[in-house]
Parts: C-alpha cells; structure tokens; sequence
C-alpha cells in the first residue's frame, strides 16, 4: 500500500500507521480543519478495478461501515464515518487506547479469576446487544460476528472491553461460509463446528468462540494448538475441549461446566443465547467476585509479575487497532474445507468407512496424527443434572461411522477388521479428487481410509484436470502415508 505519514485520506491527515485490519492499513489520523477534534482510528483500504472482486470488495467494506454505524453500544467499537476516496475504502473508527486481549495474555499470562470473568460479562454484555438487534422493520437482524478471538476483543485503559472489527459479520441468511471460491472466511482456532462445516451460523457460534476465549485468559494456551490445518480441522470437530481445572485446579468446578458448554461441538448443547450465558457468568461472579471496568482498570495499572513484564512491555501500545502480529489466517483451500463437510457427515461411496484408531496399534506403527471419528465427542465433563445422550442418526449399511467413546474404560474403540490397515491421502498446495481402485475416495486431505491389506491403484485429478496414477501397499494394522506430486502430470 502506498500510504505515508501526513497524506489526507478523506479529510483525515495520517499521523501513524498502528496495524492491519484484514485487508486493510489501520492509521492514527487527525480531522484536518477540525481544531481540537478527536484522532481517530482510519482503516484504509486499496481498491484494485483490475481484480474481479473490487464491486464485490468495496460493496463489502460499504456494508460494513453501515452496519458499524448502527452498532452502538458501551462494549462495541464505534464507527463514525465512511465511504470511498480516489479509489481507496476508508472507514473512521473510535481511537482506543489499551491492548488487545492477544496483548494482555503476552503481557500478563493467566488472568486472575476476577479478572477474566469481568472480561467475559462485558463480552457477553456486547454479543448480546448485537445478536438482539432488530431492523427497521423491527425483525431480528438474527446479526453474527463471526470472528471472534482474543486480537478482536479490545481492554481500554478504562478498563472496558471492546469488540472490534465487524468486517465479515453477516445479517440473517447472508453468505455465512465463503469470501472467493474455497476460502472459509473467520479466524478457523476460533471457528465452530459449524462454520467449518460451512452450515448456517447463528448467535450460538459466537458463544462458542467466548467459550474458547475465556479458556484461553484462564489457562494462557490455546485450545487447539495444531499448527497445520488438517490437523486443526480434526481437532475442531472430534477434539474435546480440556477442562480449564486440569491447570488451574483452583477453578470452580461450574466455571469449567459453563466454558464446556459454550464450547460444545453440539450447538444444540449450548446456552440458547449470549444472555443465558451471561446470566450463568453473573451468578458464578456473584459467588467469587468479577472485576467492574474501575477494578480492571487498576489491575490493569499494577505492574506485571513474572518474566513476562519486561520482553511484552511493547505490546501496551497505546492506540486502539494496534494489533499484535497476527498468526498466519488459515486461508482453507476449498478440498480442505470439503473434506471437514465429508468427515462430519461420514460420507463415504463404496469404500469402507473410515475410523478412529484402534486399541492397541501394532508395534512399529507410525503414530496416527490424525485419526477422525465420524461422531462428534460428548462433553468431557458431566453436567450438573445427568442428561441422556443425544441420539444418533442411523446410518444404512455399509456406511458404518464408529461412535467415539466418553472414556475407553466404558466404550472400547471398535477394532479393525484383521488384514486391514490405514491410507492416508495428502497434497501440497490445492487440492485434488482421489480414488482407490477406481473407486471415489473424496477429495483431498483423505484421513484413515480403511482398506485391505495388498496393493491399491490410486489415482487424483487435480482441479485443474491433471492426472496422476501410483501403485499403494497397505499393511494390515499399519498406517500409509501418500503425499501427491503432480511433476509430469498433464491436464
């Protein structure tokens, strides 16, 4: 981007470039004309005519300024104005001085309890404003964020929290999933189930991303910390969360209920609304204590303890859409964001299903880093009133998904026929469509499809109509890996 100090964009004067925002620069800029007018935060957008998105890119950022302007509420980022300059979006927003949640865990590790669940009130105190907003007409917007995580949660100085960066929020029925073709849109460590699964969102995906939040000020760690997106998939959909009391046993114990119950991969299972979550976080703060905005304010003040103080005290820059460097965004490629819907629903042609490990692996096996029931996990921790468990959908034969057990004590795993064994189907860069001696394996990433021991033709066409054949032996009880390489291969 070509911007610099002291330029004017839409009657703003550039004073600091402070962060990203997306695909757009975040500077502090001052009103020109305007003596002792506010700075603000200018969020500052390229438009390129050449791309076939720019109708489609500046029709976006429009939405997003007028759905900011009618976002008003103390925990919500204000937007004040925007609109389109010589070819360049901009959007005015509220200068916030403070850090970012992403800030604040580098900076101070573990939140004390009162701490995080003052943070979790505002949160909730915000979504619910949000998720309750009504049109003109007074329906329900039925509005979701849909990128929450802790470098869009902003603490003021003030000690208020702020949710920020409404940029791929969505009204009712609109494209929830999907920017360009195959890209999953959000944040994918804090997407749900759902939305990875590319099914209509509602506001119980966002309590699902509290839920992940909260987790992570009560335990510094992320809940699923895989670095690869295959692996990140598979976590999000089987993967339960761990119990927060595992590392801080000091917990209430119906603190870690209500976060296994934001987090549910059932969205059935989680609180209904932002505002029966927030009622559960009200009562449990009434018995342990919540910091109001003061009391977080002065904690805020306190000097950090530990090693962490002196290598973060960067990260306290002061203006408000200063984000930390962010983790890479985990664009999806669309056979990866096919595969997840694929695993989820079990679907499977003529091949065997597919399923998790067994038992006990064979000696010498390789460790399975993926293996993908075909069954979401039940919540690890019991509620505090047993309820039965939700049925499962039959499935006619062959496809057979396996149940993943509560705990292998009362559930064995189901074990491999004899004379099988595992292939795992892989590809770097794009994704292709597998089949297994000619028959529909899906589309890449393949996880554990179960075949019989000997040899199998494999064959992948690329998306771009190449082609290439290679001869597989499987092993009975042992797992292969095929990586795909298209060198050679012709459309």
């Amino acid at each position: 981007m070509s911007l610099r100090e002291h330029e004017q964009v839409a009657g703003y004067r550039l004073v600091r470039r402070i962060g990203r925002g997306g695909m757009a620069e975040v500077w502090r800029a001052t009103p020109v004309g305007a003596a002792g007018a506010a700075d603000v935060a200018l969020k500052v957008m390229e438009l390129d005519e050449t791309d076939p998105e720019h109708r489609a890119t500046q029709r976006r950022f429009e939405e997003e300024v007028r759905l900011g302007q009618r976002l008003v509420h103390s925990n919500l980022v204000r937007t004040l104005e925007g609109g389109v300059d010589r070819e360049r979006a901009w959007v005015a927003l509220e200068l916030l001085e403070g850090r970012t949640l992403r800030q604040l865990l580098a900076e101070r590790g573990p939140l004390p309890l009162p701490a995080a669940l003052g943070v979790g009130l505002q949160l909730l105190a915000a979504l619910e404003h949000v998720h309750g907003m009504a049109g003109e007409d007074g329906r329900p917007l039925q509005l979701v964020h849909r990128d929450l995580k802790p470098s869009n949660v902003f603490v003021t100085d003030a000690g208020v929290v702020k949710v920020i960066d409404f940029g791929i929020a969505v009204i009712g029925n609109g494209d929830q999933t999907r920017t360009r073709t195959g890209t999953l849109r959000g944040s994918v460590p804090y997407c749900s189930p759902e939305q990875v699964q590319q099914q209509p969102l509602d506001a119980r995906s966002d309590l699902y991303a509290v839920g992940l939040i909260l987790h992570e000020l009560l335990t510094a760690q992320r809940c699923f910390p895989q670095e690869s997106d295959a692996a990140l998939l598979n976590a999000i959909l089987w993967e339960p969360l761990r119990p927060a009391r595992e590392q801080r046993p000091e917990l209430p114990v119906e603190l870690d209920r209500l976060l296994l119950a934001l987090a549910h991969k059932q969205r059935e299972r989680r609180p209904a609304d932002a505002r029966a979550a927030r009622e559960r976080l009200l009562a449990l703060a009434e018995k342990t204590g919540a910091f109001a905005p003061a009391e977080l304010a002065a904690w805020l003040r306190s000097p950090p303890a530990g090693p962490r103080a002196d290598a973060t005290r960067s990260l306290r820059a002061g203006p408000g859409l200063a984000l930390a460097p962010a983790r890479r965004r985990w664009p999806l490629p669309l056979g990866v964001a096919l595969a997840a819907v694929l695993l989820a629903l079990g679907v499977s042609r003529a091949l065997p299903g597919r399923a998790p490990p067994p038992v006990a692996a064979a000696a010498g096996a390789p460790a399975a880093p993926l293996a993908v029931p075909a069954a979401p996990a039940p919540d690890p921790a019991p509620p505090a009133a047993a309820e039965p468990p939700p049925r499962q959908a039959k499935v006619p034969a062959p496809v057979q998904p396996a149940r993943r057990p509560v705990h292998a004590a009362k559930a064995p795993a189901k074990a491999e026929p004899a004379g099988a064994g595992w292939l795992n189907v892989g590809m770097k860069g794009g994704w292709a469509q597998v089949s297994v001696d000619g028959r529909d394996a899906g589309p890449t990433p393949v996880f554990r499809l179960v075949l019989p021991a000997g040899p199998h033709r494999l064959e992948a066409l690329r998306q771009d109509g190449a082609r290439t054949r290679r001869e597989v032996t499987v092993r009975a009880g042992l797992e292969e890996t095929v990586v795909l390489d298209f060198r050679g291969a012709t459309p």
